[in-house]
């Protein structure tokens, strides 16, 4: 889905699996802010602008580490 050296949005905070996963593979994590619901809409698309990451991985139910469930 993605080059390497390549940024990639995740969650943050997140499961440090996913970023030794992304890490792994060769592409770059930046970090965007969840809320107790989840990941920021309005962060999410500033990070994208802001970074040129086409790809953002997510846990959109039960968010690791802090549990929150990706409001509608």
């Amino acid at each position: 889905l993605a080059p390497p050296g390549a940024p990639v949005l995740v969650e943050s905070p997140t499961y440090p699996g996913m970023l030794a996963i992304a890490r792994a593979s060769g592409l770059r994590p930046v970090p965007v802010p969840v809320d107790a619901d989840g990941v920021r809409p309005e962060l999410l698309a500033d990070a994208f602008r802001a970074s040129g990451a086409r790809v953002f991985v997510c846990q959109p139910l039960f968010q690791n580490p802090t549990g929150a469930v990706l409001a509608p």
